[in-house]
Parts: structure tokens; C-alpha cells; sequence
């Protein structure tokens, strides 16, 4: 510095220093002095930190979509109404009694059922269901991508696990939603829908055998109409096949002749 002083040239650029000089080329050093223990603490919070968040995040989304689920005294009971529809189908291998509950906000899966079917419980964060009454019980599993089949269509939903009286399977609200257009009879118990460019047609039974074994307490509760055997095959076949049992409402349109 001294040197450059005696010989009157810029501190910056080394060029002759005169009234006015601007240096041609700007030139900045920073230098900071920086803990390396400190470093390492601060970015291990930091990583922390996000996980931190990122579970705070997890769990906020799980509430959102598990938050004030209500189970009705149907799916608790058995007992029908026209808010529901039960159905027979089958997964992984076995026959399971499903209830269509409009009046329940999720799908749930009755723990002995679960077990039976050698389904894979995923213990989650727990969280209240409201049940008839207004009291709560306190749910701790799911089961992720629960699959059954309905006319050889196969679908998969999260299922909330519950001890349920009167079911093995309830589908509330959550997958009624991702049916688009349904329709509903809820004097003759049908219901339709498009999936996969199919239409799936259901209709309500009766009886069944269901995969819990509590099928007793529902027979004395639904007494049998007519000539119904409650043969679960038939029952099946016939929920499978409802569009092709609907009572005629007009002639077939089809030419032909009239021989003497």
C-alpha cells in the first residue's frame, strides 16, 4: 500500500491516480470466518427441521383425508334402511358382505374380517370415529389398496379397520365420490354406474353368508321374503347379472312372420 502510495497509483486497479479516476476494472474480497462445529450443528438442525415438517405435513394431509369420519348405525348393526344397499362380492378368493352407506363418510373393513382374509394392517397416527350416539372409538390401522371384485371389474380403496356388527366391508362416501354418475333406486334397491367403460349394475341381497360368521344376528333381523333360498351362488349370480333379471316393459322389437 505505502508503495503504491509513493509511486500515486489506484489502490484497486494499479493505474495512475488522477483527479476523477474511475477503475476500469472493479475488483471486491470478502473473507468470513465461519465455526466448522457450528456449521455441522446448524445443518444437522436444518435437516431435522425439514423432516420435522415434512412429517408435520404427512400428518396434516392424512387428517385431511381420515378428518370427522362418521360411522352409521347401519354398519354398525346390520339393520337396512333405504340409505343402504348390500351386496355380495368376492376378495381374494372369499365371498365378503359389503354395505353401500350413504349414510357413513369413509370406507371401513371390519377387523375380524381383515384377519380372515390375511390382509396387511398398517398402524397409523390415531385418529376418532364418531359413531351413533356421539361417542368416538379410536382407530389405529388401516389397510392400504384393499382390492375386491365387482363384475369382473377389480377396484382398490384405503379401508379404516373397525369392528363392525353388521358387515364385513362398509363403502361410504369416500368411494361413492370416485363413481361420477350413479344411478340409484332406492325404492327397488338397484344401483348403476359406468367404470372402464362398463357399466356395473348392483342389486340389493337379502341374505348372505357373511365372511365374520355373524350372518345369525342379520337373518333374524331381514326375515326371508317369498320363495328366497338365501343360496349364496344364487344371490351372486343374480346381483351380477341385475340388468339381465329386470322385469320387461315393453316388446321386443324384432320382425317376424306369423306362420299359419
Amino acid at each position: 500500500m505505502d508503495e503504491k502510495r509513493a509511486k500515486n497509483l489506484c489502490f484497486w486497479c494499479d493505474e495512475r491516480l488522477t483527479p476523477g479516476h474511475q477503475c476500469s476494472k472493479r475488483r471486491q474480497l470478502y473473507m468470513m470466518e465461519v465455526n466448522e462445529e457450528e456449521v455441522e450443528e446448524g445443518g444437522t438442525e436444518d435437516v431435522e427441521d425439514i423432516n420435522e415438517t415434512a412429517k408435520v405435513v404427512e400428518d396434516e394431509k392424512e387428517e385431511e383425508q381420515f378428518g370427522n369420519c362418521h360411522v352409521s348405525m347401519n354398519a354398525m348393526t346390520g339393520i337396512h334402511d333405504f340409505r343402504t344397499m348390500r351386496v355380495l362380492r368376492s376378495s381374494k378368493g372369499k365371498h365378503v358382505h359389503i354395505l353401500i352407506d350413504t349414510g357413513s363418510t369413509h370406507n371401513f373393513l371390519d377387523i375380524n374380517a381383515a384377519k380372515k382374509l390375511g390382509c396387511r394392517l398398517e398402524a397409523t397416527k390415531p385418529f376418532p370415529v364418531t359413531v351413533p350416539g356421539g361417542s368416538k372409538i379410536i382407530i389405529a390401522h388401516l389397510c392400504r389398496e384393499f382390492t375386491w371384485r365387482m363384475q369382473g371389474i377389480m377396484f382398490t380403496t384405503d379401508m379404516m379397520i373397525l369392528p363392525l356388527g353388521g358387515c364385513d366391508i362398509v363403502l361410504g362416501i369416500q368411494w361413492l365420490v370416485t363413481l361420477g354418475d350413479i344411478n340409484w333406486n332406492f325404492s327397488e334397491l338397484k344401483m348403476s354406474f359406468q367404470m372402464n367403460n362398463k357399466k356395473i349394475s348392483l342389486m340389493y341381497v337379502r341374505r348372505f353368508n357373511s365372511t365374520t360368521g355373524d350372518e345369525g344376528t342379520l337373518m333374524q333381523l331381514e326375515p326371508s321374503l317369498g320363495n328366497s333360498t338365501g343360496n349364496l351362488a344364487l344371490d351372486t349370480l343374480l346381483s351380477d347379472f341385475a340388468d339381465l333379471f329386470e322385469v320387461p316393459t315393453s316388446f321386443l322389437h324384432i320382425d317376424c312372420m306369423i306362420m299359419p
